[in-house]
C-alpha cells in the first residue's frame, strides 16, 4: 500500500483459440477478430502461407505501433509465449533499434503474415502483476548484463521549451562540475 491507497491489478491470463488465422495483422477465430496492426490493404489476400500446430502470439496492437509499449508489454509477453508454444509475432517491419533489443534479450520469434493456427494462445497481460514485474526485472537484468556500465558523475539534459533551449544539469553533475563565472579560453 502506497500513500494509503491499495490497488489490485488484474492477473495475467492465457486464452486458447482453436482454428485461428492471422492474416495481414488481424487475428481471426470464428466470428471474432482482433486487429494487431492496421491492414496494409483494404482487402487482404485469403491465401494461407503457413500452418502452426500451437503458436503463442505475443504481439499487441499498441506494441506494434509504439516502441515503448512493445518494450513494456510485448517483450514481457514473449517470456510467456516461450513457455506455451512457438513464440509468434506479426510480420510488421521492425526498426533496427527493436531488432537489437531482440538480439540482446535472446528473442527468436517466428514472424508470420498469413498463417493458420490449429491452436493459438493469446495473452491478457495488462495489469502490473507480480509475474509481470518479475519478467520485467529479468529483462532489465539481461539487458544490463550485455553492456559495460561504469559510474559517471551525472547527466546533462537539454530541455526544449518553445523555441528556446534551457540547459539543465542534475544535482550530481552540478556538484561535480560547478559552472565557472569566467568563460574558458
Amino acid at each position: 500500500m502506497i500513500g494509503g491507497t491499495e490497488v489490485e491489478h488484474s492477473a495475467t491470463r492465457a486464452h486458447l483459440l482453436k482454428d485461428a488465422y492471422l492474416i495481414d495483422g488481424v487475428l481471426y477465430q470464428g466470428r471474432a477478430c482482433d486487429h494487431l496492426y492496421p491492414r496494409r490493404t483494404p482487402f487482404p489476400r485469403l491465401r494461407i502461407e503457413d500452418e502452426i500446430e500451437c503458436g503463442a502470439i505475443y504481439s499487441t496492437a499498441s506494441g506494434n505501433r509504439w516502441f515503448g509499449q512493445w518494450l513494456m508489454d510485448d517483450v514481457l509477453a514473449y517470456a510467456l509465449a516461450e513457455n506455451e508454444g512457438v513464440p509468434v509475432c506479426t510480420n510488421q517491419p521492425m526498426s533496427k533499434h527493436a531488432l537489437e533489443y531482440e538480439r540482446l534479450l535472446g528473442m527468436e520469434p517466428e514472424r508470420v503474415g498469413a498463417t493458420y493456427f490449429r491452436e493459438a494462445i493469446i495473452f491478457e497481460d495488462i495489469g502490473q502483476s507480480r509475474s509481470k514485474q518479475s519478467r520485467f526485472r529479468a529483462a532489465c537484468d539481461q539487458l544490463c548484463s550485455s553492456i559495460d556500465v561504469e559510474p559517471h558523475p551525472g547527466v546533462f539534459l537539454m530541455l526544449r521549451l518553445g523555441s528556446s533551449c534551457v540547459n539543465t544539469t542534475s544535482r550530481t553533475t552540478a556538484a561535480t562540475f560547478p559552472r565557472s563565472s569566467k568563460p574558458s579560453s
